[in-house]
């Protein structure tokens, strides 16, 4: 990267700037190379002045949540990652009307913060997030869900940063929320959120998360490293299912393999590469289409680019 621009982007964001800064700590999948730069803006004016500096330098552009759906090529993200700092992490009840209770949350907070608070609360609604690993920006952007759930089932506003550097406020009913995604206008970050959701009792939600994390921990790998579920379902069969059923369970490249507690889930302990994980994708995906017709999409990210072979 250019003096010129580190120069500029540590005048945009003082403090906030890292550059060279490896990825692979950053994501649940703890693997990919390095990024040109990471920031990590406190304020909605950092993060719109480093947006824009960037847009218009047409240099590559990521934000980065918690990491727990992306994986990072081995050669790392050749321009400016972005991920939200301590200053959207607000998570506060605004009012209540009856049993009805709006919760603000701000996108950098943390799934596992939203749901110790609700629980202290009272307040019933989100349980089903239990276990996720993600942010609360990241969980909207890919509408996560488990067990019937869909985290846009309770939103009720969202302020996005438009594409102009504008905060923008969306009710539920402008927002188009499908299968694993929200439909926000093009450019626009996620910067907080407002829920609405049921006064309860400390005991009766504390409950409900223990029971999802049993539910959840009982088909799901654990003591090892992934990015979750690795692909959508398709309509008709769990991908989980047709990649179990297309006799991969275990198949492994490299030091990754796919889980055999839970097909749709390929881990490692640590020792494999990036390359690994996408060679198995790759693999994953062309068995099942044999067998089944069915191409799997991808839920997870991959971004950045392969490493540089060696020279020989």
């Amino acid at each position: 990267m250019e003096q010129e621009i580190k120069m500029r982007l540590d005048q945009l964001a003082p403090g906030h700037v890292k550059f060279d800064e490896p990825l692979a700590h950053l994501t649940t999948f703890g693997l990919g190379g390095p990024a040109d730069a990471l920031v990590e803006p406190d304020s909605i004016s950092e993060l719109s002045e480093v947006l824009r500096f960037a847009r218009n330098r047409r240099m590559p552009l990521f934000l980065l949540a918690a990491g727990s759906n992306v994986l990072f090529r081995d050669g790392g993200f050749p321009g400016v990652v972005v991920k939200l700092g301590p200053g959207f992490s607000k998570l506060d009840v605004l009012g209540s009307d009856g049993d009805r209770v709006t919760v603000e949350a701000g996108a950098a907070v943390s799934i596992g913060s939203l749901i110790k608070f609700l629980q202290k609360e009272g307040l019933s609604g989100l349980e089903f997030l239990a276990g996720i690993p993600g942010t609360v920006g990241g969980a909207l952007a890919m509408n996560a869900g488990a067990f019937g759930g869909e985290i846009s089932d309770l939103l009720h506003v969202l302020h996005v940063l438009d594409a102009d550097g504008q905060v923008k406020k969306l009710s539920q009913s402008q927002i188009s929320a499908s299968y694993r995604h929200l439909d926000l206008p093009d450019g626009s970050i996620i910067v907080k959120a407002m829920f609405i959701l049921t006064r309860s009792t400390t005991g009766q939600v504390k409950e409900k998360i223990r029971g999802y994390l049993g539910r959840r921990w009982t088909v799901q790998p654990t003591g090892v490293k992934s990015a979750g579920s690795i692909f959508k379902n398709p309509s008709l069969e769990p991908a989980g299912k047709l990649i179990d059923q297309a006799g991969l369970k275990g198949r492994s490249i490299g030091r990754a393999w796919v889980s055999e507690k839970h097909a749709n889930f390929i881990v490692h302990r640590g020792e494999a590469c990036a390359g690994d994980v996408i060679q198995l994708i790759d693999l994953v995906q062309s068995e099942v289409r044999k067998k089944f017709g069915v191409e799997l999409e991808p839920e997870i990210i991959i971004e950045g680019v392969d490493r540089e072979a060696d020279p020989k």
